[in-house]
């Protein structure tokens, strides 16, 4: 944000856009720090969701759909797990985030939103 304070003849402009890249990168990187999912109770469904995302992520479809029944797991089992997927994921996301922020950064230049 300091950068479009100090430049607001750059904002919206071709030249502002790695600035926005730089801005959408680090929030990326603050995000991943955040992510705590596995934290408390997991629903079946909660699991189910979240290990769905993460397909859809990595391979472009679903596998799983609702034939994995997480309501036979323990409390114990679906934690571990959920904290598994979220290793993946961010995983997942260090190896994408740069192209994640390319995409957030254009989309905020094509929009108008400076």
């Amino acid at each position: 944000m300091e950068w479009q304070q100090e430049n607001p003849d750059r904002v919206g402009k071709e030249e502002g856009i790695y600035y926005e890249y730089c801005i959408q990168f680090a929030n990326l990187c603050r995000e991943e720090g955040h992510q705590n999912s596995w934290k408390g109770p997991i629903s079946p469904l909660k699991l189910e969701w979240t290990l769905q995302d993460l397909t859809h992520k990595i391979l472009g479809k679903g596998v799983f759909g609702s034939t994995v029944l997480f309501g036979k797991f323990s409390d114990a089992q679906r934690r571990l797990l959920m904290y598994m997927i979220e290793g993946m994921t961010k995983t997942n996301l260090r190896h994408h985030r740069s192209g994640y922020a390319m995409d957030a950064a254009i989309t905020k230049y094509l929009s108008g939103d400076g």
